[in-house]
């Protein structure tokens, strides 16, 4: 039985992990897990542990390589998604105590109590009312007989009888009274609650309902309709604005980059003939600006996801015969791959040509990220046909450049190990790409060759992109 219990928990502890680094990995695709998965041996006998010990091996080093992260605040740029996880924990557990006073609050009745233990109380309550009060210190009966206490001033209400009444007369009869009609008692139970006169308060109506959570909006979902539409215009207005002319702005210039996205997307709804909704702008004004800012953040995001792709299918670092390699055989391998690529930019480089010079900035790769991200199905040359149609911007090329030279930084360990595309990082990089451009652009012979691949990448992406979304039948007309 201790055999088959740990047979079970290796089990799932391989279940577990495989869903993180086995093929379409939450964290990561792990080549040397999916290779073993391939192998029909791995799953009894001795390979089965080496796959487990694989897993725990690759869960080890993404742990150390990925410690928990604080947002970048230098420029305002930062990972939406992790600080989101970082605001909304999971919810904790309850407390015992506040559980076992809902279970009598259930459980309990104050009809259950004796004659004397109802008299102990001056006005006529008990201690099990007492202990079926719920947090906010209204008993159940309270709820129950609502509409009995609906008449202010009644006798339940003040805790008072007329005089020659059957309340004052019999002390038992006003017990009754109130063992069926429940008293207002604050959360401690040190007695009732009193109004300005000695009368006893009534809860509140919807006392039970949590305060309304604040509206924050610097999130898209905080506006209505029209706005929402103004804002996702706004943002792709930003996109472009930033892929043409700079990826990694100061907080203070995208600020006021986004400010004027969102006036352009203003200006251009309203003459769709549009109407926004009243009272958000200019009153939220700032706080679309952050909104739209921030969104660059994951813009540079969807680039790096794209790359990552890309980087695993260009680039040929796996070895092809990795379950025959140990661990260390395999990183040894990869992390030399991977030096060699990013030395003197060689992931950049596409051989030479019939001449024997070099072709820069013309790697596969780098055709293959532009294409499918600029000129794909949404991308930014389908909104933005006047700056995308010609040729592949110089600084759009420079930026998916940096981001296959991210993913490229992600294996140079030897392993998969995730790094943040942010501007504190990879600016840098960013602008020494920039510089790479401007030094081929001083050469005639390179420059023009360069041109050529941007303005062919261009019209191949378009023409991709135009096959998505258009039908060319050749339709035309006769006038005979």
């Amino acid at each position: 039985m201790e055999v088959e219990e740990s047979w079970a928990d290796e089990a799932l502890d391989t279940m577990r992990l495989l869903e993180l680094y086995g093929k379409d990995g939450r964290r990561y695709e792990d080549s040397r897990v999916c290779d073993q998965l391939d192998d029909n041996k791995t799953v009894m006998g001795q390979p089965r542990i080496r796959l487990l010990n694989l897993l725990k091996r690759c869960d080890k080093d993404w742990l150390n390589g990925n410690p928990v992260e604080v947002p970048e605040t230098q420029d305002g740029a930062y990972n939406v998604v992790d600080a989101h996880h970082r605001r909304n924990h999971y919810p904790p557990a309850p407390d015992p105590d506040r559980l076992k006073t809902i279970r009598n609050s259930y459980t309990t009745s104050p009809l259950e109590s004796s004659p004397s233990e109802s008299g102990s109380d001056s006005d006529g309550t008990t201690e099990a009312d007492d202990e079926t009060m719920d947090d906010e210190g209204i008993t159940m009966n309270d709820a129950a007989n609502s509409s009995d206490d609906a008449e202010t001033g009644s006798d339940a209400e003040t805790g008072s009888a007329e005089p020659g009444s059957d309340a004052e007369t019999n002390p038992e009869a006003d017990t009754d009274t109130h063992k069926h009609k429940g008293k207002l008692r604050n959360v401690k139970g040190e007695g009732p609650r009193t109004g300005g006169e000695g009368k006893h308060m009534r809860a509140p109506r919807n006392s039970k309902c949590g305060t309304r959570k604040r509206v924050n909006f610097t999130q898209l979902q905080a506006y209505p309709g029209q706005w929402r539409s103004v804002l996702e215009d706004a943002k792709a207005r930003n996109r472009c604005t930033a892929t043409i002319k700079g990826a990694f702005p100061t907080r203070r210039v995208g600020l006021k980059q986004a400010e004027d996205c969102l006036v352009e997307a203003m200006a251009s709804h309203k003459a769709e003939k549009g109407v926004v909704e009243k009272g958000y702008y200019p009153e939220h004004k700032l706080d679309m600006k952050v909104l739209i800012f921030q969104d660059l953040s994951t813009f540079r995001g969807e680039l790096k996801t794209a790359a990552r792709s890309v980087v695993r299918q260009q680039y040929n670092f796996i070895p092809l015969n990795s379950t025959k390699l140990t661990e260390q055989q395999y990183r040894v391998h990869v992390k030399r791959a991977i030096e060699t690529l990013l030395e003197d930019g060689e992931f950049l480089m596409n051989g030479v040509d019939e001449q024997g010079r070099t072709n820069n900035l013309s790697n596969p790769a780098l055709e293959m990220l532009c294409t499918s991200f600029y000129y794909g199905k949404n991308g930014l040359a389908s909104m933005f046909r006047k700056e995308f149609d010609g040729a592949v911007p110089e600084k759009a090329l420079a930026l998916a450049a940096t981001a296959l030279a991210c993913c490229l930084h992600e294996w140079r360990e030897g392993y998969m190990k995730g790094r943040p595309f942010s501007a504190v990082l990879y600016s840098h990089t960013y602008n020494s790409m920039k510089k790479l451009i401007a030094t081929v652009n001083t050469d005639k012979y390179h420059a023009h060759k360069l041109k050529t691949c941007r303005e062919e990448w261009a019209q191949g992406g378009r023409h991709k992109s135009d096959d998505d979304f258009e039908d060319h039948v050749g339709f035309r007309v006769r006038l005979d």
